[in-house]
């Protein structure tokens, strides 16, 4: 059986197509990811007619016998669900993209910055694999998430605390929620997502983590989160 993750390209130049699979597979050298297969296409109805299920597909809007758009809503249809990174030189049509369930947006010229935090975090997404990609001052950190304490929320964003540094990010804490993994991070506050790997010790109504951050949790959160501690720690 191929557990191999599936990554489809679609776009109809030829050549902006080779660039994109040689960026991902740029991307996944740097975290030493191997187990994938990418496959090009410059028709959006051949992509459509594969039988294959994609885990990930990048896909242009703007092509010549179906656009990017109307492809999103049929691959969403699939039992795979594939997840879904529109790349193109339309910023106007953003807010559609996202509104037939986008993973990510990029524009055209790409972004190599933004292209690798969206390759390696989809990833992620689709199966463990313990990094996270933040872009910091217009540098690409790579996290392990064995290195994050916690996540705080902050105004409509979020404070990323790690074992080196902290990192302030746009996307709000329902985000991180989502995207890290629930058998090493829980919510213990809706400000608060911690890794329990980092707790040092549990007082009544908080919890102290090994950095020296005192976490609150919230009244109807402690029984999960003791439930969870019980768990975690056999």
């Amino acid at each position: 059986m191929d557990n191999k993750i599936k990554i489809a390209v679609c776009d109809d130049d030829k050549f902006i197509l080779k660039i994109i699979e040689n960026k991902i597979k740029e991307v996944l050298r740097e975290i030493n990811f191997n187990d994938y297969d990418i496959y090009l296409f410059h028709k959006g109805l051949d992509l459509l007619k594969s039988k294959l299920n994609y885990n990930l597909v990048l896909l242009d809007i703007e092509m010549a016998d179906i656009d990017g758009l109307s492809m999103a809503v049929r691959l969403n249809a699939l039992e795979s669900k594939p997840l879904i990174i529109f790349i193109s030189a339309h910023r106007d049509l953003i807010e559609l993209g996202y509104h037939v369930k986008a993973y990510r947006f990029l524009t055209k010229p790409i972004n190599d910055l933004l292209f690798s935090e969206a390759i390696v975090n989809a990833i992620n997404e689709i199966i463990l694999i313990d990094k996270l990609v933040v872009v910091d001052n217009d540098k690409k950190i790579l996290l392990d998430l064995k290195d994050v304490i916690c996540v705080e929320a902050l105004g409509e964003g979020c404070c990323i605390y790690t074992t080196q540094n902290n990192y302030i990010k746009k996307e709000p804490l329902k985000y991180w929620l989502k995207r890290l993994p629930k058998k090493d991070f829980i919510q213990t506050h809706r400000a608060y997502i911690i890794n329990l790997r980092h707790i040092d010790f549990i007082e009544l109504n908080q919890i102290c983590m090994k950095n020296g951050i005192k976490i609150p949790v919230s009244v109807r959160k402690r029984k999960t989160l003791n439930d969870i501690l019980r768990t975690y720690y056999k």
